[in-house]
């Protein structure tokens, strides 16, 4: 009988709304853990998730119409978002049912920021983090303040049988009268929130083998009676599962990004992100390897590289950051978007970018060594872990990978 009661109370939720939080820690505290989700922009004055390089995915009902153009801001960078799509099972008068999704494409690709992973596997019971740009107040109904800027607040995710195709939690503050989903015995977590006004289109995160994923998107806050409000303890949040419409969002970041192929290197022997860098990507016959087409193109903070082409079938795709050797793997290139490439770590130590350690390298590092970056003859080549200097640091990488050659 509780579960009848609840589902007809939360059939008149509100679209979501930055994140409602308990008394301690202090905001503060919130919009701290929300730095460490930088692929979370606001997407038209509300939120958005940055899941390519390219795309955006949001709430269905932020969906600005297929001709318009909107602003994704992403750690202070306006993009502007076109050719977005809205999940054809979205019904907005009963946003409980989930398919709460758009998603958008981004008119140049994001380098400075590295997008989030989707997962699809069940998250139940799990610890998840809500991140979004919306209002902030306590549960106890204090006013909400604090539009525009992002907080991260942490909760349970549940599962609840009426409504299959959204994850769900609860505004617990550690009583029982609170503890509102059927069944739900959790208690209050370390920085529990839930989605409040202008939190709509942001994730629910979890962590799976070390990586952080997200799950779902923040979709509603559901509300009891006239007398409540989003603010208050005993709330509950909604977020429309990304394994229920995993289907439509693979199609529509196909249907956008034809011929598309894209991935991440690691480069070996360095610490910092790859900024500024750059990589030559290649497509190769898969049997003869002769090359067919490449460009170089900037590395993205993650090591990520993209590249669209007109060739469709099965190649070799091969990519060389400068003093690195290069990574390759056969690849079938499609009409839709061959993502997730993950290459192995690359090695360091080809100064003369002819892909493989040998005595040329040697003789170039060794006919600039001393020099600096603001010396006469300054070859960025020879200084092997970009630490401005060719010192005795860059012979001990060429040296460990001396006659090593580019796959």
């Amino acid at each position: 009988m509780r579960s009848a009661i609840f589902l007809a109370g939360v059939l008149a939720a509100a679209a979501a709304g930055a994140i409602v939080r308990i008394s301690s820690p202090a905001e503060s505290a919130y919009v701290s853990l929300g730095t460490n989700y930088l692929f979370v922009g606001r997407f038209n004055g509300n939120s958005g998730v940055l899941i390519g390089d390219n795309m955006v995915l949001t709430a269905g009902h932020l969906f600005p119409g297929p001709a318009a153009t909107v602003p994704f801001v992403l750690n202070g960078t306006t993009y502007q978002v076109t050719n977005c799509a809205r999940d054809p099972l979205y019904n907005g008068g009963n946003i409980v049912l989930g398919h709460d999704f758009t998603i958008g494409r981004i008119t140049t690709r994001v380098t400075s920021i590295a997008p989030v992973k989707m997962h699809r596997g069940p998250v139940t019971g799990e610890l998840g983090t809500i991140v979004g740009y919306g209002l902030t107040g306590l549960g106890n109904g204090t006013a909400l303040t604090g539009n525009g800027v992002r907080r991260a607040g942490t909760n349970i995710i549940e599962d609840f049988v009426d409504g299959p195709n959204c994850y769900w939690s609860d505004f617990d503050d550690g009583t029982v009268a609170n503890n509102t989903l059927p069944g739900s015995l959790q208690p209050t977590t370390s920085h529990e929130g839930q989605v409040a006004t202008g939190d709509s289109g942001g994730g629910l995160f979890v962590v799976v083998n070390g990586e952080t994923k997200v799950v779902g998107i923040n979709s509603f806050n559901g509300r009891f009676d006239a007398n409540t409000n989003n603010s208050l303890y005993g709330s509950v949040s909604g977020f429309s599962k990304i394994s229920a419409d995993n289907n439509w969002i693979e199609q529509q970041l196909n249907t956008m990004n034809p011929g598309r192929v894209s991935g991440r290197i690691q480069l070996g022997q360095y610490s910092l992100p790859p900024t500024n860098m750059s990589a030559t990507v290649s497509i190769h016959d898969a049997t003869t390897d002769a090359l067919l087409e490449g460009a170089t193109i900037p590395l993205a903070v993650d090591g990520g590289w993209t590249i669209t082409t007109n060739l469709r079938g099965a190649y070799r795709v091969r990519v060389k950051p400068i003093t690195w050797l290069s990574r390759s793997s056969l690849v079938t290139i499609t009409n839709g978007w061959t993502r997730d490439l993950d290459y192995e770590i690359a090695t360091n130590g080809d100064c003369t970018g002819d892909n493989i350690v040998d005595i040329a390298d040697y003789t170039l590092l060794s006919s600039k060594f001393s020099l600096t970056s603001s010396s006469g003859g300054w070859n960025v080549n020879a200084d092997l872990n970009r630490d401005n200097i060719v010192d005795v640091a860059d012979y001990v990488i060429l040296s460990s990978a001396f006659s090593a050659v580019g796959l």
